[in-house]
């Protein structure tokens, strides 16, 4: 092992090629790794990174929602970046392979809906759900729009040559507010998200209704809901 005499590179630790950086009492050391020093490549260590990589790109997909990035922003622990607290939160709902039906756009358990449905296919996304009714705990005085946001996972593609998953960020144009009546929120897939969404073979759908004022200041959200295609 060696010490760097000079700080041009200042506090280092890791590792470039077969070189390992350290740092202590504000020294920075050098070594080499030893000889039969190998990366895991066990199923389990390969299963963990795999884990990961998608919690991480379902995390992306869920604060590519501007309106959903800022909840989270709202709720995160101090010192984290968002998508490492959506993270955070998701992992446990997540495989090497798959994301669960109990993987969350939102934090927390939010409004819970009644009888809610999901739709989706290459055409479209769409949110049923029965009136919200006047016990649902929204304020229709400062709650007069709402929305859907929603994420669609697509995995097992139809062509080994294309990314093994996919996801696509969506959130809805704003509807009034309605209590009383079963409401249906709609999003219409583009041209080129319908193409997409062909080339796969599996299709999920999550789902989150959003409320905002008349200001378009969001204020509350539901439940995550699931569905498949």
């Amino acid at each position: 092992m060696a010490t760097l005499k000079k700080t041009i590179l200042g506090r280092i630790s890791g590792s470039v090629g077969d070189i390992v950086f350290r740092n202590k009492n504000g020294k920075n050391f050098i070594s080499s790794k030893p000889a039969s020093f190998k990366t895991p490549s066990d199923i389990s260590a390969l299963e963990r990174r795999a884990r990961f990589r998608l919690t991480a790109k379902f995390a992306k997909a869920v604060a590519d929602i501007t309106v959903l990035k800022e909840l989270w922003r709202a709720n995160k622990h101090s010192g984290m970046t968002v998508n490492n607290f959506i993270i955070s939160q998701s992992y446990n709902h997540i495989t090497h392979e798959d994301i669960g039906n109990s993987a969350s756009l939102v934090p927390g358990q939010g409004i819970i809906l009644t009888n809610p449905s999901v739709e989706v296919s290459s055409e479209l996304l769409r949110l049923n759900i029965d009136a919200l009714g006047n016990n649902a705990g929204i304020d229709p005085v400062n709650e007069t729009l709402l929305r859907m946001g929603g994420v669609i996972f697509l995995s097992s593609p139809a062509d080994n040559l294309i990314s093994k998953y996919s996801f696509i960020s969506l959130i809805s144009d704003s509807l009034a507010m309605d209590l009383d009546n079963p409401l249906s929120v709609t999003i219409n897939l583009t041209t080129q998200q319908a193409a997409l969404v062909n080339k796969y073979q599996v299709i999920k759908a999550y789902c989150a209704l959003l409320t905002f004022s008349a200001e378009d200041k969001i204020v509350n959200y539901s439940q995550t809901i699931f569905g498949t295609g």
